[in-house]
């Protein structure tokens, strides 16, 4: 078995503090959190790991980068986990902030609302208000079913007026396909689901009850979000800049783009499916075409360096209007003021594409589609902007279509069968927040534990 080779940190990054043996034979894939989560784990019990990671800094998703003093992460991210496990990991890793009863806000139509928009509709012309209460009021006529889609479960929710005006427009933005063709089951308590009393309040009133399904938020004092994760990745042994481009699952032999090759045992993967699978030879034909069913958006991240404050309520906005691309733009600067040099503020839009929604946009077009659209909204003053980055990210959510559970179900079995364990938001394919995938990777690792130690058990 190959010794796995130490030592290729990226720049700035942590050196491991453990100091002990190597288990050779076990490998995580992916130091995003459910890899470090996993890795971390597996530690505590005595299994120690090697982390693989492609790039040359931990954290995936939910990473920061710096540039000329700005701190930036990758899409909007700030921690509100009840989850005990989670909140001491990152209390360990980094003072933070804490932003109490904030505001989010809407942009839609040259109208600002506060979110969600349902429970906030006073700021709106009479016209829109009063149709989006009738239709409110004759949506409990239209008979509800167990099997409808996204489309369907937000008509029954809200009534017709509301979501051809709201959510459908959103939706096209943010999941780059139609409502109608996603299912309903990812939406859990992420939409809010009013009573006619709550909607006709904020019909009237500019300063209802807010009902957003969280009211704090914590973030790192410096850093980025990443640094939430930072105690993580000191605490395990992680070879960056480490791209894997051959998975054999029969010889359990790993194949990097540099040549080198490793043996392994069972591997914990965070990868994103998909790409899992194109790293896999000789698959079975139905797993291949599972695979293909797996849809996914990506993202390119706008984020912009100011001279005066952005003029919008809150730490972040949603934008309706389907003639402005970004769908999103939060202020890091907000967040934490570290994340600027002095006297500077930052903004980030967040674009959203995918195989259903193709654009050939330039990423300088796309930039200066962005600052004209927020200086038109009067966010900004365009001759304020004295910093500028754009870059793609590559898997940014899971796409809901009503073929997932069955194709993931399939490809995941695969590779479990295989001594193959899936973790995290792209390896479960499924829509989890930076909590959930720390939670998915201990879960995956506890449960693996267990396992081993009934199969020793039972040897013994």
């Amino acid at each position: 078995m190959n010794r796995w080779p130490f030592g290729a940190m990226g720049p700035n990054m942590p050196t491991s503090s453990y100091s002990g043996g190597i288990d050779r034979d076990i490998a995580v894939i992916g130091a995003g959190p459910a890899g470090l989560a996993c890795a971390y784990t597996l530690q505590e019990q005595g299994v120690v790991p090697v982390v693989l990671e492609k790039d040359a800094t931990y954290a995936g998703l939910c990473g920061s980068f710096e540039r000329d003093g700005y701190t930036f992460d990758k899409f909007i991210h700030a921690a509100f986990s009840k989850e005990t496990w989670v909140n001491r990991i990152f209390a360990e890793a980094t003072d933070f902030e804490t932003h109490n009863n904030f505001a989010i806000t809407n942009y839609w139509s040259r109208h600002w609302v506060t979110h969600p928009i349902i429970t906030n509709l006073a700021p709106l012309p009479f016209s829109v208000k009063s149709r989006c209460i009738l239709d409110f009021i004759k949506r409990g006529r239209r008979p509800r079913s167990d099997d409808h889609n996204y489309e369907q479960w937000l008509r029954a929710q809200y009534g017709d007026y509301y979501v051809d005006n709201f959510p459908l427009k959103y939706t096209r933005k943010y999941w780059t396909v139609e409502a109608a063709e996603l299912e309903d089951k990812w939406v859990g308590s992420r939409l809010y689901n009013p009573s006619l009393k709550e909607v006709m309040v904020g019909a009237l009133s500019r300063n209802p009850p807010q009902k957003h399904y969280f009211n704090e938020v914590r973030y790192p004092v410096r850093g980025g979000f990443q640094s939430f994760f930072s105690h993580l990745a000191q605490s395990v042994d992680i070879l960056y800049d480490h791209t894997i481009v051959r998975l054999d699952a029969r010889s359990r032999k790993i194949t990097f783009d540099t040549g080198e090759t490793a043996q392994y045992e069972t591997i914990f993967s965070s990868m994103p499916l998909p790409e899992l699978c194109k790293a896999t030879p000789d698959l079975p034909r139905e797993i291949t075409s599972a695979c293909d069913r797996l849809s996914a958006t990506s993202g390119v991240i706008v984020s912009l360096g100011l001279k005066s404050s952005p003029r919008f309520s809150g730490l972040y906005f949603y934008i309706y209007d389907e003639d402005i691309l970004p769908a999103r733009v939060y202020s890091p600067s907000r967040l934490s003021s570290s994340t600027t040099p002095d006297k500077r503020h930052s903004l980030q839009a967040e674009i959203y594409f995918s195989p259903k929604k193709l654009r050939r946009d330039s990423f300088e077009a796309l930039l200066e589609h962005t600052i004209a659209k927020l200086d038109a909204m009067d966010v900004i003053d365009k001759r304020d902007v004295d910093f500028t980055d754009v870059r793609p990210i590559p898997y940014a959510n899971v796409i809901f279509t009503p073929e997932i559970y069955e194709a993931r179900e399939a490809v995941i079995g695969f590779y479990r069968k295989n001594n193959i364990i899936p973790m995290g938001r792209f390896g479960e394919w499924d829509y989890f927040w930076s909590d959930q995938s720390l939670l998915s990777g201990r879960n995956n690792a506890l449960s693996w534990l267990r396992s081993r130690e009934a199969v020793q058990g039972g040897k013994g």
